[in-house]
């Protein structure tokens, strides 16, 4: 994604920053939008991503139907986390690129993937 900022627990080819998810470096309101691509081992829809949205900020987070960390959250628990769930449906186009791998390295089918989309609460 071009002027992306690609965060992960680990280094690989496409990390710019190596960070927990949960203790992200960065300042709180830096970014209007936030992108989570078939997370794995941590919810996207917390309060440390909320922090570093700007108000209004937009989170968008795409996953298979296996992936229990993609699943849309309900208004409540979203809410919870500092966001209002705004939309769910098939795979947005900004997240069709590249081949999109499972955890063991294999080729993983998003046909059937489908992307939740969150703004920050004021």
């Amino acid at each position: 994604m071009t002027g992306a900022v690609n965060v992960d627990i680990r280094k690989n080819t496409k990390t710019d920053i190596v960070a927990d998810a949960d203790a992200l470096p960065f300042i709180s309101e830096i970014f209007d939008e936030a992108h989570a691509i078939n997370p794995y081992g941590f919810n996207p829809v917390n309060p440390e991503t909320a922090r570093v949205l700007k108000p209004d900020g937009s989170l968008k987070v795409t996953g298979t139907a296996k992936n229990p960390f993609s699943a849309p959250l309900s208004p409540s628990q979203a809410g919870e986390a500092g966001f209002k769930l705004t939309e769910t449906g098939a795979m947005q186009r900004v997240h069709q690129f590249g081949v999109q791998r499972t955890t063991s390295g294999g080729v993983l089918n998003t046909s059937a993937s489908g992307t939740t989309v969150y703004r920050k609460l004021p």
